[in-house]
């Protein structure tokens, strides 16, 4: 697979569990039963591009998949931060 496309892929399974209305109901409900760490998890799009990156990556690319995780998370930080410009 692409590595362009890869990264494209996991920013948006990310961004729509963290922050889109279709997962809305879902992540309020385990928002309140889950412990902080795990509502903090819910809510950044960095944290959740780490670990939708690592778990895509074992399909894809299974000999480097924590190396994939680490990629779209600096991505997704990489994005952040030129639309706040």
């Amino acid at each position: 697979m692409n590595i362009g496309l890869f990264m494209l892929i996991c920013m948006a399974i990310s961004y729509t569990i963290t922050s889109e209305t279709v997962f809305e109901k879902p992540r309020t409900w385990l928002y309140n039963k889950l412990p902080t760490f795990f509502q903090d998890l819910l809510t950044c799009p960095t944290c959740m591009g780490f670990h939708v990156g690592w778990i895509m990556g074992i399909f894809f690319s299974p000999l480097f998949f924590l190396l994939d995780g680490f990629l779209i998370m600096g991505f997704i930080k990489l994005v952040e931060k030129i639309s706040m410009m």
